[in-house]
Order: C-alpha cells, then structure tokens, then sequence
C-alpha cells in the first residue's frame, strides 16, 4: 500500500511545482511587460464636400508623448475601434440639419480606411507636416470600420457609435505601425439613399463630423 501511495503523493507534488512553475512564468512575463493605449481625436471639418466624396487625415505618432516615450520598445501596435458622429451639417439648399425638422440624410455607408504614407522627395524625415507625406503606393489601403445605413439623425452629436476593427486587419497594421508611425485616415461617405442616378454629387456646403481611434501599444521594459 505505501508504494501506491508514495507515486500518488509523488505525482501531486509535480504536478504543483508544474502549477507553481508556470505562474512564475505568467508572473514575469507580465512584470516584463505593459500595455497602454490612447485615442485619436480628429475634428473633420470639411467645405463644400458631397456625397459621394472622400477625405483624408493624416496622423503622425511622433505628436504624442506616449508613442515618444515608448517607439523603441513596442511589442505590439493595435487599432482597437472607431466611433463617429456628426456636430453640424449644412444642407445644399441652405439651413441647418436638425434632427427633429429636417428631412432625412441617409448616406448607405460611412467607411474608414487606413493607408500608410511615405515623405515625399527631399523633405525632412522629422517632419510632421502633412505636405511632405503622400499615401505609399506600395501600402495596401487596410479597410478599419464600415457604418451601413447611416441616418445622420441617429448620428447627430451622437458620440455612441463604436465599431471594432476587425482582427485580422488590425493585426497587418499592427506590424507596420512599429517601424511606419505615419499614416493616412481615409473617410469615404457614399452617395445618398434618396439620390437620383443621374445627380452625380449632392453637395453639402458644410460638415462638421468627429471621430475617435483607440490604439493599444504592448511596451517590452
């Protein structure tokens, strides 16, 4: 009986020295490392834009403090969400969208999309300038969010919109954010539910919109 109980007692005793062992493991690795993240603000004000029409942000990392302070140790660069509302909106025909007069705006997607860019000839590598950057043609455009079947009354200084970036996405960029911190933020509004085929562009004189990006950086100490 002592034998059986010697290999019980025996595989007990391995068995947590195994348990123990890899919550060392976990234990280190998570004092070895840390995660922070911070969100993109753009206020995109845009004259005399339409639908359909595309804009471009351009963002550079060096701006903050955090990416400055971490750049050479990130492990890991994620683009986590995206959340869009509209401040203001002036109509073609004159007047102020409100949501509780006016007529529906309808716009069948409001789509985000990211695309890494490159300094143009001879300009300064510590530029910032969104002048001197120019979108890289050897950089797939990656596609972050889509918004289907946007009323703009439901988006009316409405900031509860989020959308996760899908995984897969967020990974590629993840990548190239570690050595790339400069990029192009492609907004594309499309035609309107309501527009006739053959009117080309429905002009709105002013768009006042905002959207938010949370990125998450994995820093090694």
């Amino acid at each position: 009986m002592k034998r059986p109980l010697i290999i019980i007692l025996s595989s007990i005793l391995i068995s947590a020295a195994v348990f123990f062992s890899s919550c060392a493991i976990e234990s280190i690795d998570a004092l070895s490392t840390f995660t922070f993240q911070f969100t993109l603000i753009f206020d995109s004000d845009h004259f005399d834009k339409g639908a359909p029409d595309t804009s471009w942000d351009f963002t550079h990392l060096e701006d903050y403090k955090e990416y400055r302070d971490n750049k050479g140790r990130i492990n890991e660069a994620k683009i986590l969400h995206l959340n869009y509302w509209i401040d203001s909106l002036i109509l073609e025909r004159g007047g102020v969208f409100d949501p509780d007069t006016s007529a529906p705006v309808e716009f069948e997607f409001i789509r985000y999309s990211l695309q890494f860019a490159k300094l143009k000839p001879g300009r300064d590598s510590n530029s910032r300038n969104i002048n001197d950057y120019e979108p890289d043609s050897l950089e797939v455009v990656h596609l972050l969010v889509e918004f289907s079947n946007v009323n703009i009354k439901d988006f009316y200084r409405n900031p509860g919109h989020i959308i996760i970036v899908p995984e897969r996405a967020a990974l590629l960029i993840s990548e190239a954010l570690k050595t790339k911190p400069y990029f192009f933020t492609i907004t594309e509004y499309s035609r309107l539910k309501d527009q006739p085929p053959e009117e080309s562009k429905r002009r709105f004189p002013l768009i006042q919109a905002r959207y938010d990006m949370v990125i998450r950086f994995d820093v090694d100490l």
